[in-house]
């Protein structure tokens, strides 16, 4: 039988001959245990130099403290670093007060993505209907008989949460559906049509976050040529970012206009704002900004995608503005019809 040292010795060669950077943390000495030759490589810096010292130590790892201050056993992000390079950061808890950062390069992650698509075509369908089945005998239940409060209480819970499961096939299935070389139902469509379903679908999200979504339509309509019901999808899906990230009380606010021969859609928000780093990556699939102030959002990192995605497939142009603190502004423009 192995030893324990014996273990940690197999542990070790293993991590050293690792592609992916790992950083051990020492959580409450506030030092660095491990940094392996990938490490090494993308900080530019030696690890005789890092082991033992703390992260604020060196100015390249200053990223990671935020990672470390996470701490949480299922944290899984986006991560841009300051000498470039953007990476899929996860943290592992190790025995002890130690945990390790393991960054994978996101050229690396698309790839995986890429190699599951067939996978996700044949399963994700099979996810569909035992979820729906379970959503709807939840709503019978309360039919059935009188509940009490903690019953009721917990039929909340499980709703949402299968609520945010169906959210997730939806996009998987869009992702498998963007993938493929099928056609899109196109056909003339009002702008200001799909802007305003997009608002109502998430009138009590808002109401729930505190948030007012504001409206502005362009005078006698906006049409455009495509599939309207993959638009309003998009468009949503601004929607439904903008509210998240939006501070209590901060309006957003939907603008649909004509403008040179085409019709835009933006999305405005007074939310957190984006890093000029992390600009070029927010449409990329399971992108999420690491922050502590975006943590509690919920998300799965593929919404931009979709959008993204469906606006290059009507040969369309992406908008996005933004500034650290001063909100952001998200959207799309497409020729006018006709």
């Amino acid at each position: 039988m192995m030893t324990q040292a014996g273990v940690h010795q197999v542990l070790e060669v293993l991590i050293q001959a690792l592609s992916d950077v790992v950083v051990g943390y020492d959580l409450e000495r506030g030092i660095v245990n491990l940094f392996n030759p990938a490490a090494e490589a993308v900080f530019g810096l030696p690890a005789q130099d890092v082991l033992g010292r703390s992260l604020d130590a060196y100015p390249a790892l200053e990223p990671l403290a935020e990672v470390f201050a996470a701490a949480g056993p299922d944290f899984e992000s986006g991560l841009a670093l300051p000498g470039g390079g953007h990476y899929r950061v996860r943290l592992v808890h190790l025995p002890g007060a130690c945990c390790a950062a393991v960054l994978s390069p996101l050229d690396v992650m698309r790839q995986h993505t890429s190699d599951l698509a067939g996978l996700l075509r044949e399963g994700v369908h099979a996810l569909k209907t035992p979820l729906s089945s379970a959503k709807s005998f939840i709503e019978l239940a309360e039919e059935v008989g009188d509940l009490n409060e903690k019953q009721v209480l917990y039929l909340e819970r499980a709703q949402l949460s299968l609520e945010s499961l169906l959210d997730r096939v939806h996009e998987l299935l869009e992702i498998v559906w963007l993938e493929s070389n099928d056609n899109m139902a196109r056909q003339p469509t009002d702008l200001n049509e799909l802007a305003l379903r997009a608002v109502a679908q998430f009138e009590s999200f808002a109401q729930r976050h505190a948030v007012a979504v504001e409206l502005d339509l362009c005078p006698g309509g906006c049409r455009v040529e495509g599939d309207e019901r993959r638009l309003e999808g998009a468009i949503s899906n601004l929607v439904s970012n903008a509210i998240k990230y939006s501070p209590q009380g901060g309006p957003v606010h939907v603008v649909v206009e004509c403008e040179n021969g085409r019709g835009i859609v933006r999305v405005h928000d007074q939310g957190l704002g984006i890093s000029p780093e992390h600009m070029p990556y927010v449409f990329d699939r399971f992108y999420r900004v690491s922050a502590p102030e975006t943590r509690r959002i919920e998300g799965s990192g593929l919404g931009l995608a979709i959008v993204k995605s469906v606006v290059d497939k009507h040969r369309g142009e992406i908008i996005l503005e933004s500034r650290p603190g001063e909100g952001s502004v998200f959207g799309f423009s497409l020729p006018l019809s006709g």
